[in-house]
């Protein structure tokens, strides 16, 4: 599975009325992998990559070895502006591609497949132009 978002999209924050920053960005991302089975907040299990705007690009969750987390992204662009993703998933195996450099990867994901969800928590964020392809 691959998730991509095209040129001029991907996700972005509005900055209209946004007065956290930067102690406290908002968040966002995606969830692949996610089981259809709730938890209490969220799907009883999944893996996220994150695009909370201090940590974009972060994979985390279901068990997934050789990630990283945190802010690990020093180039950005401006708070605001659109990201573009481009997040693959084969045989257990995660690639994170933001705008145009990869920036993380994971392997031994698991569960290794399930749902996508889109993310939101405590500001909104805006998704376009998104496009899930099918693997070989």
């Amino acid at each position: 599975m691959a998730l991509v978002t095209s040129d001029d999209s991907g996700g972005r924050f509005p900055t209209e009325g946004w007065k956290g920053a930067p102690e406290e960005w908002p968040n966002a991302g995606f969830f692949i992998h996610a089981s259809e089975e709730p938890g209490k907040t969220w799907p009883k299990s999944f893996i996220e990559v994150q695009g909370h705007y201090g940590e974009a690009g972060s994979l985390f969750g279901g068990r997934i070895k050789g990630s990283k987390r945190g802010p690990i992204v020093k180039d950005r662009v401006p708070f605001g502006e659109w990201d573009r993703y481009e997040v693959t998933s084969q045989d257990g195996t995660v690639k994170v591609v933001l705008n145009g450099v990869q920036v993380n990867e994971g392997w031994g994901a698991d569960p290794a497949e399930g749902y996508i969800c889109l993310q939101s928590e405590g500001w909104p964020v805006f998704y376009r132009k998104l496009e899930i392809k099918v693997l070989p």
